[in-house]
């Protein structure tokens, strides 16, 4: 099998996208009799009602990584792991390209003309999951899947203020008050392929590197509750990494995210605005201008749900309830991190 060199920088892994693309796209084509129907489409679905984004986007994960109809309703979690009724193997008209916050895919077609499609990764939500009935040996069948989900444009307008008088500095909002999650749309799936657990965390490093937005904060890092810095904005937090692979000595003085001991965390501040739009043009700054030397590195941005009760504003909810079932019962709030790498040379 022609293998088609990785996309990433810092990982071996392979990827391409997951058949149901094709699927979706001859089903949109036929409903729609358009000719110019482009040959891969995102997976989308019927909304689960009273499931929140997140909780979608795990359950149809878990069902792709598991062989299972793929919908957003929770999965059988009593059926065996069976063979997808996909084929996840990397085909051969595929040939993805990560730059500038976007996954560019190219698809030749029967008349040897190509097709490029681009996929948003800025603010984009993503989550990972292993496929179970993989066959590892091979490096031409995916052995993890990733759901990337683009969170829609959104339009903010402020009130102006009056004539003659400041505006007043935002407080943090109650989580009543708080800006909804958007509910899921579109999803893309990709298959990930020759890829070690490490490797894995690599490709998820690289994509929050790109604006990516994540939900694994409390697998990745412990936060200390003594503050580094205050602003505007948030706070930030000494980060230690959870992992602990040993570097080696052509990983000494470079970023490489899973294996850097310590980070910086900034913690924003709840607001009635969504996130999403506060921090867009930020995220969008650092992930165009990664890798610059003069400049700290973007590792990533994260979502988590905040035990409300707690005053530790890197606190989690409880992990064996579902994001859903903790905001109904008022136990847990969103609250969103930049983690950067972390200077500790002092000020200029």
């Amino acid at each position: 099998h022609p293998l088609s060199p990785s996309m990433f920088r810092s990982s071996p892994a392979l990827c391409w996208l997951h058949p149901v693309h094709e699927t979706c796209s001859q089903k949109s084509s036929s409903s729609e009799a358009n000719d110019g129907q482009s040959t891969l489409s995102p997976w989308t679905g019927d909304a689960v009602e009273g499931l929140s984004r997140k909780d979608a986007l795990e359950n149809l994960l878990h069902r792709a990584a598991t062989g299972q109809a793929l919908s957003m309703a929770y999965p059988d979690c009593n059926s065996q792991p069976g063979r997808s009724p996909f084929c996840l193997e990397m085909p051969t008209t595929q040939s993805l390209r990560l730059s500038r916050s976007r996954i560019t895919v190219t698809v030749s077609t029967d008349q040897a003309a190509e097709e490029s499609i681009k996929i948003p990764l800025l603010l984009s939500d993503i989550l990972h999951a292993p496929v179970l009935a993989s066959h590892q040996e091979r490096d031409d069948v995916a052995n993890y899947i990733v759901a990337v989900a683009p969170r829609p444009a959104l339009e903010v307008k402020e009130e102006p203020a009056e004539p003659g008088k400041t505006r007043p500095k935002e407080e943090e909002a109650p989580p009543a008050k708080q800006a909804a999650e958007p509910p899921l749309g579109p999803v893309w799936l990709l298959c990930v392929g020759r890829c070690s657990n490490l490797d894995m965390q690599r490709v998820l490093f690289e994509l929050g590197g790109h604006g990516a937005l994540r939900w694994d904060f409390h697998q990745c890092y412990e936060v200390t509750k003594r503050a580094l810095g205050t602003g505007g904005c948030g706070t930030v937090y000494l980060g230690q990494n959870r992992r602990t692979e040993k570097r080696t000595k052509q990983q000494i003085g470079k970023a490489d995210p899973p294996t850097v001991a310590q980070v910086a965390v900034k913690v924003l501040k709840k607001s009635k605005v969504p996130q999403e739009h506060s921090i867009r043009s930020e995220i969008y700054f650092l992930s165009r201008s990664r890798g610059h030397p003069n400049l700290s590195a973007l590792f990533g941005v994260f979502c988590h749900w905040e035990d409300t009760k707690g005053d530790d504003p890197c606190s989690s909810a409880r992990s064996d309830e579902s994001s859903t079932e903790c905001v109904e019962a008022g136990k847990a709030r969103l609250r969103w991190s930049i983690v950067m790498e972390l200077c500790t040379g002092g000020d200029l």
